[in-house]
């Protein structure tokens, strides 16, 4: 009965469970993920757990933790030398399917009665790892693969995507109570200079804009519009002669002006929900040469909120008329930047700024590399969904191939998918099915078509190493090689990885996608090796078909054909 739970063979109960919770989202996916996850491995128990550098505290699990010893009971255990923790550390694979028979494992804390472990971190949007995603059993499983852990890093995905929902929420609850407070000081500062209030806000909107062009992440995004909202918030304590003066300040004015950077620290780190931001507000006048102040800091020691403000800053300061002087020109403004860039303000942030300016839209210096596509990992779970479906209902290998390939092609946004099967005795490839945009001399399911894979090395590493392998035409590291590859395919990128077997490498499932498209990257790999799991179990079932048919019409003791294979010989007479 558990065989019929495995990956390859899922229970129709748990498939819609998971369909269910990548459709809807509810606020309770992560119980149902882990109930779906459980009955989907065929395992006792599921958990997740939260992880520190000391412990780990369980956040939810699904099944009889009572069998396991129930280490759980006070919420938590201590990190060390648990599996868990080996596994985050990469000391011991995703997959134990015998701990006994596991060097690794052996001496493993906190794991009393588990005998067979699998596991997958738990990251969240942000790149930090949570904690783990794991289920265990008090009996060895031997039929866990690593197509198992596959399946849990898409669910860890939907558990790490409510998670970040539910962080989002209580940020915005945070947020509010500090845009408040800061709109509070901000109204404070306008009453008694407008001005300075006037460009505040005009310097968040320029600021925000070079954040993005950036492509920094949402929480320093947020956190550039509050620094430039209150960075002069500390000319609440310079005198209002000084402020208002309307010819230039003397060096003893300047001395009491420039006090407003720490009188700004000393303001906001009074208020509990913008104390996070003081340092950012001390240090906007700081240089890049570090012969600014109020404490002389260098280079990348200036924080990068700080960096961008000031010269956001000194950008609208220079294009602003004032009772002393008049406003520069904005190509004398822009002359002035590209003078002090690496003087005054940092490069990155002066070609970022000036690439607002310029109305562009692309990345700049430190972020020149395109961004991943956001994940989507419903629309994945739903593939796998669909995928583990058709290995289940399917006789045949081709069926199951066709559903794969259009499912693959479809999520991650491909030009063409072909799945490949390995002849090791005469060292060639057969394609066994291309969907997409095919070549004219390309059939969606080709009789004849091998290749050598002595005239095709890549095909010949990914096969022999059993390691998936991703080329993308922007890569400055590409080499030679992989960059012809990518030129006589026409492509801009490619994925290939490969279908294991029984233990062995079977053959390749390989993506594209054309020159100008939204390249592949790494975070696509564990999406298309779960699939490629699945064509695995379905090369498993339609042996297991061939034996079971080939068995109906022999003889059990002697292997020759019985009556009913003659029967079947006769009947077209």
């Amino acid at each position: 009965m558990e065989a019929a739970l495995r990956p390859g063979r899922p229970d129709s109960r748990a498939l819609d469970a998971l369909a269910s919770v990548a459709r809807e989202r509810p606020d309770n996916a992560i119980e149902r993920a882990l109930a779906a996850a459980r009955e989907l491995l065929g395992m006792e128990l599921a958990y997740l757990t939260e992880s520190t550098e000391e412990e780990f505290r369980f956040h939810a699990l699904d099944g009889n933790a009572e069998q396991f010893g129930n280490p759980h009971s006070d919420g938590r255990i201590p990190r060390r030398e648990t599996l868990c923790d080996r596994m985050l550390r990469g000391s011991i694979g995703n997959v134990i399917p015998d701990v006994a028979q596991a060097p690794d494992a052996l001496g493993a804390t906190g794991s009393p009665g588990v005998s067979a472990y699998v596991g997958v971190p738990v990251r969240l949007e942000d790149g930090t790892v949570y904690g783990s995603l794991c289920c265990v059993s008090a009996q060895a499983t031997p039929d866990l693969r690593e197509r198992d852990a596959r399946l849990l890093e898409v669910l860890a995905r939907i558990i790490a995507d409510q998670i970040d929902r539910e962080r989002d929420q209580r940020r915005t609850l945070r947020l509010r109570g500090e845009a408040s407070a800061g709109q509070a000081l901000l109204a404070a500062l306008k009453a008694r200079e407008r001005y300075t209030a006037e460009h505040s806000e005009a310097v968040v909107e320029l600021a925000t804009a070079v954040a993005e062009k950036l492509r920094l992440s949402e929480n320093e995004l947020i956190e550039v519009a509050q620094v430039a909202l209150l960075h002069d918030v500390g000319k609440l304590g310079v005198p209002e002669a000084i402020l208002q003066k309307p010819g230039e300040l003397d060096a003893a004015e300047w001395r009491i002006m420039r006090t407003h950077s720490a009188i700004g620290e000393r303001v906001v780190g009074s208020i509990a929900s913008l104390r996070h931001l003081a340092p950012a507000v001390r240090a906007e006048h700081e240089r890049w040469d570090g012969r600014g102040y109020p404490d002389g800091l260098v280079g990348d020691a200036i924080p990068l909120a700080s960096r961008i403000c000031l010269a956001c800053d000194a950008w609208h300061a220079m294009t602003s008329d004032r009772p002393y002087r008049d406003a520069l020109s904005p190509a004398t403004a822009r002359l002035e930047l590209e003078h002090n860039a690496g003087t005054q303000f940092c490069p990155d942030t002066v070609a970022a700024l000036l690439g607002v300016l310029d109305g562009g839209s692309g990345p700049v210096t430190i972020a020149s590399a395109p961004p991943d596509a956001p994940a989507q990992p419903e629309s994945e779970l739903r593939a796998l969904i669909t995928v583990a479906a058709a290995v289940a209902a399917a006789h045949r290998l081709e069926d199951v191939l066709e559903v794969v390939a259009e499912e693959t092609c479809r999520v991650v946004g491909a030009s063409s998918v072909s799945i490949s099967r390995w002849e090791r005795e005469h060292n060639r490839v057969q394609t066994l099915i291309n969907v997409g945009e095919l070549g004219p001399d390309e059939e969606r399911f080709p009789a004849q078509e091998r290749y050598d894979l002595a005239d095709y090395p890549l095909a010949a590493r990914l096969l022999s190493e059993g390691e998936s392998y991703v080329i993308a035409g922007d890569d400055y590291q590409l080499g030679p090689h992989d960059r012809q590859l990518l030129d006589a395919l026409g492509k801009g990128s490619y994925i290939g990885v490969p279908v294991v077997f029984d233990g062995r490498t079977w053959g390749k499932l390989e993506t594209f996608a054309n020159v100008g498209a939204m390249p592949f990257t790494r975070r696509h790999v564990p999406f298309l090796e779960a699939i490629a799991g699945q064509v695995g179990a379905a090369i498993g079932r339609a042996e297991l078909f061939s034996r079971v048919n080939a068995l109906a019409y022999a003889d059990p003791l002697t292997g020759l054909g019985n009556r009913r294979a003659l029967d079947q010989l006769l009947e077209p007479a």
